[in-house]
């Protein structure tokens, strides 16, 4: 609101400027105790001297006609003396020698008596001069045109008067505190409505009252130090006080303020704009105790967390010692009747086989299991600089008999040496899985492609794996790629984890997995780290 203000108050400046631009009328004012002389810039431009110049104490008398000249000496004697005000018409050469018809009105301003100022106004009515000239001529009276530049001078008043109407308006109900205090005297020097609504006082007993008669004492060291920035500065913005109201309630707001200096640039009146806050301090306190419900919240859940973690931990700890070892005592005792059977008994030796199978098969699903129970945050302390390159040979060397007669070609490309710090653990299970994939769901009847692609990018170290392989149909299996336990091709032996768990060790390591395929085309894994 104080931008709005401080708008339709230039906007009121410019109206008088135009005004007494149409009009052609400007003001003069002479100080005779300071021996000063001013001119409006209309003024100026009636005599149309430079926007600089400055008059002497003479004034504009030099600038007379030489019939005006004694006239207007004599006005002035007469004013002087006798306090006499003037309206007359006369005529001037300007500055650059053009003649002129003016009209000057004007008055003395006393002091005890005596005249300290003369001022007036000063309008060119050349025009209205020829016109009258005209009108004179054609038989009408000087009576009937002075009262039509009467009216016209009454309008305009009328004009301004209703504009500053306004303008008072606005700052008497702007729904801001807006105060003007003398920093001399510390004393109110002016304020709108709003602040004696607010505040419970009237306007009476506000003029004049101390500044600090409002604020409440817990702010008062607050106001002087913002006061005294103010001084310094020229400003305060949103200084966070409290005022008080006449029944001694508080109210909380933000607290802005401008200074107003003397010609000599010193700060003597800050105007200032106290806008209330108590809403917004209400939602602070309403925010607190939702604040304090949340931690909470947060801290039963924390809680729950880290019991469901040791809860996970000791199913690990379970599937991997209660579980796995029936399974490898059950195989030793399969050992012990494969040797005393031997292989004479067909049906025998075909059932071993078959248990064999289902052990390793349930091994598998077991280490799966425990696989998806050590998904977590991975810490510092667990990561270590990794030789990508390194690693993948090893993945690739450590291939089964059986999975590397089903590859064709198995290539590592690095333009570059390539480090990362990372965890290794993850990292090898992630390149793992995708290749044993890449194996795993070749096309019938051929033997798979496999290129590794190691890279350093703008976004981190890319790690690309493709086959040409079955590939996968996007448009039906995208969405539910990583799903946990979701299988895209059926034909083919598999848990469904290996992708779940590769994703979400990736998502650990702060990376980012992408997959692009065509069925019957092969995939491609993309992993930026």
């Amino acid at each position: 609101m104080k931008q709005d203000r401080e708008f339709e108050l230039l906007k009121a400046n410019q109206l008088l400027e135009q005004i007494q631009e149409l009009s052609k009328m400007g003001y003069w004012e002479v100080d005779l105790e300071a021996q000063e002389v001013f001119w409006s810039k209309e003024t100026r431009a009636i005599h149309e001297v430079a926007p600089d110049y400055v008059p002497d104490l003479t004034g504009g008398i030099n600038f007379y006609d030489e019939l005006s000249k004694p006239i207007i000496t004599e006005i002035f004697t007469k004013a002087v003396e006798k306090r006499e005000k003037w309206d007359v018409k006369l005529g001037i050469i300007t500055a650059k020698g053009n003649h002129k018809w003016v009209r000057a009105t004007g008055k003395v301003h006393e002091d005890n008596g005596v005249v300290t100022r003369l001022f007036g106004i000063f309008q060119d009515i050349t025009q209205e001069k020829i016109a009258l000239d005209e009108l004179l001529e054609r038989g009408n009276s000087i009576a009937e045109l002075n009262s039509n530049l009467e009216e016209q001078i009454k309008a305009r008043n009328k004009e301004l008067k209703k504009s500053k109407h306004k303008y008072q308006k606005l700052y008497d109900y702007a729904p801001e505190i807006m105060i003007s205090v003398d920093l001399e005297t510390n004393r109110i020097m002016e304020c709108n409505l709003t602040t004696c609504s607010k505040l419970g006082f009237s306007r009476e007993e506000l003029i004049g009252l101390d500044i600090g008669e409002i604020y409440h004492e817990d702010s008062l060291p607050s106001i002087r130090k913002a006061y005294s920035k103010l001084k310094n500065s020229g400003n305060i913005e949103g200084e966070r006080v409290l005022v008080n109201t006449k029944d001694n309630a508080s109210i909380d707001v933000f607290l802005s303020a401008i200074a107003e200096k003397d010609e000599d640039g010193k700060v003597i009146r800050s105007n200032s704009i106290l806008k209330d806050i108590t809403r917004l301090v209400d939602v602070e306190k309403k925010l607190k105790v939702i604040n304090l419900d949340l931690e909470k919240i947060v801290e039963n859940r924390t809680s729950e967390l880290r019991q469901a973690n040791e809860e996970l931990e000791e199913f690990t700890y379970i599937a991997t010692h209660d579980l796995k070892s029936p399974l490898a005592s059950i195989k030793g005792h399969l050992e012990i009747i494969r040797n005393e059977v031997g292989r004479s008994n067909i049906m025998a030796d075909r059932s071993i086989h078959w248990i064999e199978d289902s052990i390793e098969n349930a091994e598998n699903k077991i280490q799966n299991i425990i696989d998806i129970a050590k998904i977590k945050n991975t810490k510092a302390e667990e990561y270590s600089k990794i030789d990508l390159f390194t690693l993948v040979n090893k993945v690739k060397e450590g291939l089964t008999t059986e999975q590397k007669s089903q590859v064709e070609s198995f290539s590592i490309n690095a333009n570059e040496y390539i480090q990362v710090v990372s965890n290794k653990y993850y990292l090898e299970t992630i390149i793992n899985n995708l290749v044993s994939n890449a194996i795993k769901y070749r096309k019938h009847g051929e033997k798979v492609e496999i290129n590794v692609d190691l890279s350093k990018k703008i976004t981190g170290i890319q790690l690309i794996i493709r086959d040409n392989g079955l590939g996968i149909d996007m448009a039906k299996d995208k969405l539910k790629l990583f799903k946990m336990f979701h299988r895209i091709h059926d034909h083919v032996e598999g848990s469904g984890i290996g992708l779940y768990l590769s994703s979400k060790m990736v998502e650990n390591l702060g990376g980012k997995m992408e997959v692009e395929s065509e069925l019957g085309r092969g995939t491609t894994f993309v992993i930026t780290l």
